[in-house]
């Protein structure tokens, strides 16, 4: 799975359809403006068309892929995971294994956060 690069209105809003959420609850447990979200889901050929920024565009793909993965049937409100900065040494450790798996720094981010929300202990 290659790092998203770019994720068309239409594309953005069948994640979210598919999620089973609204915009204002993707734009709060992204924790953006409402109206920043809704933007993001107007057609290219709009005024106020706004690019979604990568590090959104991976964020929904993890909520994404989450929610595929389990069996709830809604998001907790206080995703605070997408928020958590990872240690230097983290991030150091996660960039070596990436150029020898030859994965993103995200994917692999993406990888552990699966692992941790599947230990028992949660």
């Amino acid at each position: 799975m290659g790092m998203l690069l770019f994720m068309k209105p239409n594309e953005l809003k069948n994640l979210r359809n598919k999620m089973g959420l609204g915009q204002k609850d993707l734009a709060a447990i992204l924790a953006i403006p409402y109206k920043t979200y809704q933007n993001w889901e107007q057609s290219e050929d709009k005024a106020n068309y706004r690019k979604i920024p990568e590090e959104f565009m991976e964020k929904i793909k993890v909520l994404s892929e989450l929610k595929a993965r389990s069996s709830a049937t809604a998001f907790p409100r206080d995703l605070c995971w997408l928020q958590i900065p990872v240690r230097q040494n983290e991030l150091e450790d996660l960039k070596l294994r990436a150029d020898l798996k030859e994965k993103t720094v995200s994917e692999l981010l993406r990888e552990k956060v699966f692992e941790v929300l599947q230990s028992p202990l949660l």
